[in-house]
């Protein structure tokens, strides 16, 4: 039960970090890199604590109770640092949205505050050290550690079922981008603010039948805020190694090697043939300017697909694939596919639409706020005071 609470409360962390990531990227300008890695250690240890590992070996390790709880008094001082921060600096005159408040202007004493932020979080940052620390000296083990850290952000996870409202997006992305006429490299770029589905879109298109059939070698690369090159190439090499290759011993002679030896690795496993690489979550021009060396151009037909919030990223791509909010009809459609609901909007009772209208209007047609609050409703009955309870804690976020 213990673990179960400890999950939970992470999870709740871990939502609330990527809402604010969503919800107020312009005041979180600048320190957003610290807060998405906040964000992904907390999402790491929620993971361990699924790992059946940790509940076989550690549950009743009276140490590993003390590590969690040092855990989750961090995760706590993380979510109180970031939603002080926003009510410090939100603007009186705001735009109301889903879980956060949309500032129209930035007060000039955002500055200041955003110099104490980063301070926190990189204390918070540094006790998180210590408390990996610790889980070295304690022993704690998991068989998920060594590839799940590896890969966390550089594997296209497995798509969820309901993909609603992208349908033609993906048939757009895939007969103007990847499937193009040309031979030569085509870069391509999805552009859209964080929630949007950019990265949703990008797992349908990698994953699509197309794809996997025409394509010699595909990789999935989380590029994210905090930019390093060795990495990148890394990640590449690892997602292109043959299943019959021994990964831990290649990831091991890359850990030796500089830029340089890196990127003659990846040119010879690309060299002559035809690839597909997705560079995820994309945030400077530079980012890509330095990388656009590494990729061979060969007249293989291969590509390279860019995910990005940024508009300015796609300089030099050959298309721009602007990804909108959902509508009202595909909004509901999501909306009742996440909490479960089998039924059509026009079989819901009135009470349930004006209720349902109300809480979709807050998410603003980003299917990331659309699918948290569904997942809110799953499971719960289908009554007013059920969904009313879900809106006024909408409301009471914002407020």
């Amino acid at each position: 039960m213990r673990q179960m609470a400890e999950e939970a409360t992470l999870s709740f962390v871990v939502e609330m970090l990527s809402n604010a990531l969503i919800n107020n990227a312009s005041l979180l300008r600048g320190v957003e890199g610290k807060v998405n890695y906040l964000r992904d250690e907390l999402e790491w240890i929620r993971s361990f604590l699924r790992d059946a590992d940790y509940k076989k070996q550690y549950s009743n390790d009276e140490r590993i109770c003390k590590w969690i709880s040092d855990i989750i008094e961090v995760a706590h001082d993380a979510k109180d640092a970031i939603e002080t921060f926003i009510l410090k600096v939100e603007n009186p005159k705001k735009e109301r949205g889903f879980l956060g408040i949309r500032c129209i202007c930035f007060p000039k004493h955002m500055i200041n505050h955003q110099d104490q932020i980063g301070e926190e979080i990189e204390s918070i940052m540094t006790r998180l050290a210590d408390i990996e620390k610790r889980r070295h000296m304690y022993g704690i083990q998991s068989h998920l550690i060594a590839i799940e850290r590896r890969l966390r952000w550089s594997f296209p996870w497995e798509i969820e079922e309901c993909i609603v409202g992208l349908e033609e997006d993906v048939e757009l992305v895939l007969q103007r981008a990847i499937l193009h006429y040309s031979r030569r490299l085509f870069v391509s770029t999805i552009v859209g603010v964080g929630g949007m589905g950019k990265t949703t879109l990008a797992k349908m298109v990698y994953n699509h039948p197309t794809i996997t059939a025409n394509f010699e070698l595909r990789a999935w690369v989380c590029v994210s805020y905090e930019f390093n090159m060795n990495k990148v190439i890394k990640d590449i090499v690892w997602n292109l190694l043959d299943p019959n290759e021994d990964k831990l011993k290649v990831l091991e002679v890359m850990e030796l090697m500089h830029e340089e030896q890196l990127y003659h690795l990846l040119y010879e496993r690309l060299h002559g043939k035809q690839y597909l690489i997705v560079l995820d979550d994309v945030w400077e021009q530079q980012v890509w300017e330095s990388l656009a060396r590494i990729f061979p151009d060969e007249d293989t037909g291969s590509r390279v697909l860019i995910t990005s919030r940024k508009s300015d990223i796609p300089k030099y791509a050959r298309y721009i694939h602007d990804l909108k909010s959902l509508d009202q009809n595909n909004s509901w459609k999501l909306f009742l596919e996440k909490a479960s609901i089998k039924k059509t909007y026009d079989q819901l009772p009135e009470d349930l639409k004006i209720i349902g209208n109300e809480i979709l209007e807050k998410c603003d047609g980003l299917p990331l706020a659309i699918t948290v609050v569904g997942g809110m409703l799953r499971g719960r009955f289908n009554t007013t005071s059920e969904w009313n309870d879900v809106l006024k804690g909408m409301k009471s976020l914002i407020s």
